[in-house]
């Protein structure tokens, strides 16, 4: 269904005011006026109030964003009806794209700058609305439009008689509405502190005398009311001081104020000289000592204005200026003392931290919490920027996996991981590290207050950034299609907010699990409702970013098609019912959404009966753990710990006590063996604790005979050992190559299958034993004709092909796989492995042994002489067609491990690749490197 600022963008084309249409705007305005006059009165949110305005205006035949509303909701709200909900109702105005920023700050600056002492709260709310929407510009506006709006500014703030020229651009009012907006602030703050300077221009903000005398001269306040308000003064001065710092600090405000001082230079002299004159170290002010850490970095982001060199190219600069998406109008600047933003750190470790064949021990959550502070740092950018660019970078990370090549390999619920719960444990991370800081910094006085005030607000710039930066991620459509894997999670997240909206405005439980629920088919989530629905859950923000823009479709708040909440499994769970199958089941398919639901299994994984225990153990390592995105790190801490079982108080006996608890410990390693499970777990930085539990588990299972009567499902000491043993080599890898380690025994090639089926564990032998053969390179080839070995002569042909193709792509040639020979070789070790592992069932319950042969496998090919991977590869792709993919490309990337002028020749692609390349360029590889 449409979106709501989907919504909005179509009703704002359809608004064309013809001939007629301000005739009828005048007529109408007052009802808009006497309808804006009564939104205080009613409980809805002002997204509502938003919406039937534009349907308002739309009957009107005003086009959007409308000057003509903009000036009256302006006049209305300075200061007859100086309402807060209806400031809130402003923000949400801008937000939806009814007015135009650029010329509602400009005519709210002129009113309230100059009435700040009397309008202390208005100042306030203004300071933050200047924060936000300062630097936002859009420069698509209709003709007709942009000649008011132009003309609206230069009227509110006299930039015509100010800097004595025609305005007659939008882009120049815009140019001048900063500075100006930059010389007022420092102007009033300086005037609210007492302090006396001769500027070689009229002060913008500098309000007169008579103006005070004005002001509701029959209201008497109460002395509390009064304190109040003095209270707010003097915030309000530090911060404005904070609204200059966040400005001055983009690369946007740089380029407006380097237009300045080239075209202006004398008016850019002026803000200097007031800059200059805040550095003097005579000025007897307390409030400069306690506002430093802020005023300095103000003067250092203004002082690099004039230090500032960048290539002046037309379009780069409007690039800048544009803001078609803060991250976008970065990339678009070009910089010639200094770097680009590179934010590309964030793909590289998000992709690395996919390879199947690394298991790193540190947490990603420690690795990307460092990475953001380091690239912040680095890239001198904002925390809105730097949150915005990691956001992009774990989507993309999920969109290269739309349509994978189906493999052994990491698949989307790893990818997910990083996106719903890696990264915001991270940001979670960032946000505490600011907080520790400062509460560790300040040095408790009275006169810390206002301090204490400046570092609440640094830790709020982060959080504020982190909001903005998923509020403006609505702007990139084509990451936030879901896969179908998350389809239903998406829509279940936008249901939620759908309820939460209604309900609120219905006067129900806002919680969004009341009585009404929308069809989730209609409610169009996406994963940027996820990725909220993360942050929430983390208490990285709350539930008011429901109410933006377009956030929620229409339809979907309407709820037309209301219909009972289908009642969650886990609240079944948590009311006391047994686990029964049906219960066992649909918990093993939905993830938990509560730390109590949680705990509540892991306790009868502990002290239920034996079945209970085996059935919770299964549950917890199914979608809680995969899927359970916003409670997954305490989902993976249960788990392990589950493996560390203590010693039962009531045990006696000679034999451990793991294996009293065999069958619960068999159902975790086994919940736990998919790749994707392996992989989670490493991303969460537990492959040690791991890797520390799993060896006293080979230990106890090791060292006891089998039962005879293990039958059935019941679990046997045999698989709960290799469980465990196999287990325990993935995360250590045993099954490299080793250099000089020969492993006998083995037998006969039939007999090896036997051997894996009755003790999977033999499978690290088995491999052992070939690898060093392999290694040793002393054995003969052997022809794969299909009489002795199995022949890949029904898909190498396409193989190689494809293989070829892939490589010219690239710029790489690569010699034929066959070379005109009938049958192709492979060294008999390497023969004799890749023919086990094409007998192995591709099952589910066997992917603890796929993730070591496969691995095995690879890593023995790449010893081997080139064109042994096609080869084993067109084994495999016989016996999984729909590998074929994988198998293909995994192939082409082997060459670059036996031919280092393939190297060499991929390296000169990708440098001749770039443009600065053609005028004169020349590569020398040292293919030892």
């Amino acid at each position: 269904m449409m979106s709501s600022n989907v919504a909005f963008s179509s009703l704002t084309e359809q608004n064309i005011m013809g001939s007629g249409g301000e005739c009828e705007w005048n007529e109408g305005k007052e009802k808009v006026l006497e309808r804006v006059k009564l939104f205080p009165q009613r409980k809805e949110p002002p997204l509502y109030w938003v919406m039937e305005l534009i349907e308002c205006l739309s009957s009107l035949n005003v086009r959007l964003p409308s000057p003509e509303f903009a000036e009256l909701l302006v006049s209305h709200l300075c200061f007859d009806y100086n309402h807060p909900s209806l400031w809130k109702f402003l923000q949400q105005a801008l937000s939806s794209r009814l007015l135009f920023p650029l010329q509602v700050l400009s005519l709210l600056s002129c009113r309230i700058i100059p009435l700040r002492h009397c309008q202390p709260e208005a100042y306030r709310l203004f300071l933050e609305l200047l924060r936000q929407y300062a630097l936002s510009f859009d420069p698509n506006v209709a003709d007709s439009c942009k000649l008011k709006i132009i003309n609206s500014v230069d009227t509110a703030l006299q930039l015509s008689r100010t800097y004595n020229i025609s305005v007659l651009e939008l882009g120049h009012v815009f140019v001048l509405f900063f500075h100006s907006i930059v010389t007022a602030l420092i102007d009033s703050t300086l005037d609210d502190w007492g302090i006396q300077m001769k500027p070689c221009e009229e002060p913008f903000s500098n309000p007169k005398s008579d103006l005070y005398m004005d002001i509701d001269p029959n209201v008497t306040h109460s002395i509390k009311r009064n304190e109040y308000r003095e209270q707010i003064r003097k915030r309000n001065s530090f911060m404005a001081l904070e609204v200059l710092e966040r400005l001055t600090e983009s690369r946007k405000a740089t380029i407006l104020l380097q237009s300045v001082l080239l075209n202006m230079p004398e008016k850019f002299n002026c803000l200097l000289q007031r800059i200059r004159f805040l550095e003097s170290p005579e000025l007897p002010c307390s409030e400069l000592k306690l506002a430093n850490p802020v005023l300095t970095k103000v003067l250092s982001n203004i002082h690099r204005v004039s230090d500032f060199e960048f290539h002046l190219d037309k379009n780069r600069l409007v690039g800048i200026l544009v803001d078609v998406g803060s991250f976008n109008s970065l990339l678009r600047c070009n910089y010639s003392s200094r770097q680009s933003p590179c934010w590309v750190p964030f793909d590289i470790y998000m992709e690395n931290a996919m390879d199947s064949k690394q298991l790193p021990t540190k947490s990603a959550i420690d690795v990307l919490t460092e990475g953001i502070k380091t690239l912040h740092t680095f890239n001198q950018a904002s925390w809105q920027e730097t949150f915005l660019a990691l956001w992009l970078s774990a989507l993309r990370l999920v969109q290269r996996e739309r349509d994978p090549p189906e493999g052994p390999i990491p698949h989307l619920e790893a990818r997910l991981s990083v996106l719903l719960s890696i990264v915001p444990l991270a940001i979670a991370n960032v946000l505490k590290d600011e907080v520790e800081h400062n509460s560790s910094s300040v040095q408790v006085s009275m006169a810390s207050e206002f301090r204490s005030e400046m570092e609440r607000k640094s830790v709020d710039s982060r959080k504020h950034g982190l909001i903005l930066s998923v509020q403006v991620l609505g702007h990139f459509s084509s990451l936030l299609c879901p896969p179908d894997l998350v389809v239903g999670a998406a829509n279940h997240a936008a249901t939620k907010a759908a309820c939460f909206i209604y309900n609120s405005v219905n006067g129900e439980d806002g919680s969004g699990t009341g009585i009404h629920s929308c069809n989730y088919t209609r409610a169009g989530g996406n994963l940027r409702h996820l990725i909220v629905e993360a942050c929430i859950a983390r208490k990285l923000m709350d539930t008011s970013v429901y109410f933006w823009p377009g956030y929620v479709s229409t339809s979907a708040v309407s709820l037309p098609d209301a219909a009972p909440v289908e009642k969650s499994p886990w609240s079944a769970f948590l009311e006391g019912t047994l686990l029964n199958d049906p219960l066992i089941n649909s918990l093993m398919v939905t993830p938990a959404s509560s730390l109590a639901e949680i705990e509540k299994l892991y306790y009868i994984a502990l002290n239920g009966s034996e079945t209970e225990r085996v059935a919770a153990a299964k549950i917890l390592c199914s979608a809680s753990l995969s899927c359970g995105w916003y409670i997954q790190e305490h989902v993976v801490h249960y788990v392990v710990k589950l493996l560390l079982f203590l010693v039962p108080p009531s045990h006696s006996g000679s034999w451990s006590h793991l294996v009293d608890n065999m069958s619960v410990l068999s159902a975790i390693l086994l919940g736990v063996s998919s790749v994707d499970t392996v992989h989670i777990i490493s991303l969460h930085g537990l492959v040690p604790t791991v890797a520390a539990s799993l060896m006293p588990l080979c230990e106890a299972f090791g060292s006891l005979k089998p039962t005879l009567n293990s039958t059935g499902d019941e679990p046997s000491t045999y698989m709960a050992f290799s469980l465990a043993f196999l287990f325990l080599i993935r995360l250590w890898k045993f099954y490299r190559p080793p250099l000089d380690h020969c492993v006998t025994g083995g037998g006969a090639l039939e007999g090896l299958r036997d051997l894996v089926d009755f003790l999977p564990a033999s499978l690290a032998a088995i491999i052992g034993y070939f690898s060093s053969e392999v290694t040793r390179g002393v054995w003969k080839l052997v022809p794969m004709n299909g009489i002795d070995w199995p022949s890949p002569a029904a898909t190498l042909q396409s193989v190689e092909s494809e293989i070829k193709a892939i490589l010219a792509a690239v710029g790489v040639d690569v010699p034929n796989c066959s070379s005109g020979i009938s049958p192709v070789m492979l060294p008999l070790p390497m023969a004799a492995l890749v023919s086990l592992t094409i007998t192995f069932k591709l099952e589910k319950s066997q992917e603890y042994i796929h993730a070591v042969a496969g691995a095995a496998l690879e890593n023995c090919a790449s010893n081997c002489p080139w064109p042994s991977m096609p080869i084993i590869g067109s084994l495999w792709a016989q016996k999984v067609r729909r590998w074929h993919n994988f198998i293909v490309v995994s192939c082409s990337r082997s060459v670059f491990r036996h031919n280092k002028d393939c190297v060499t020749q991929l390296l000169r692609s990708c440098f001749s690749s770039f443009p600065w390349n053609k005028m004169c360029f020349s590569l020398q590889v040292d293919c030892r490197i």
